[in-house]
């Protein structure tokens, strides 16, 4: 998890109540890389004393969710994704079940690579096809949740 910005203490009151931007990835080291296939990330979280890789990640991703709580801030995950392969559903569970902790929380999300910048075959992107009409795995999650359009 990387913490963008910060509140500034600059007398701007727009930039004092600006929301907390965070990225998060939930490949072994963070990054949106996701060198390794589904089950060795999974192994890992394992290893590392988690039940399972969405048990990682809904763990980490919950601790940020707290301090901004108890520190009386608001959040916003400006940078979410996850791969499109042949483990889909499974990075798809994962996903889902951290967008459920962000409704709960009622912090908003933009998923990575949902816009027309990036490749077909990039597999973090949201959508595919020319013009980007065709749903890629993770859309089935990110528009069952929409990030508090209200």
């Amino acid at each position: 998890m990387r913490l963008v910005t910060s509140r500034f203490n600059c007398g701007n009151e727009a930039l004092q109540t600006a929301p907390l931007l965070f990225f998060y990835y939930f490949d072994r080291d963070n990054s949106g890389t996701y060198r390794l296939p589904f089950a060795a990330e999974e192994a890992d979280a394992i290893r590392r004393g988690y039940v399972s890789l969405e048990d990682r990640a809904t763990t980490e991703l919950r601790r940020f969710l707290h301090w901004c709580e108890f520190n009386g801030v608001q959040g916003f995950l400006g940078e979410i994704g996850w791969n499109n392969t042949q483990d889909s559903s499974r990075w798809n569970a994962v996903g889902d079940a951290l967008y459920n902790a962000l409704d709960h929380a009622t912090m908003g999300a933009a998923y990575w690579a949902a816009g027309q910048w990036y490749a077909t075959s990039y597999n973090l992107s949201l959508y595919t096809g020319t013009p980007l009409s065709t749903l890629a795995s993770p859309a089935s999650v990110v528009e069952a949740h929409p990030s508090l359009n209200s």
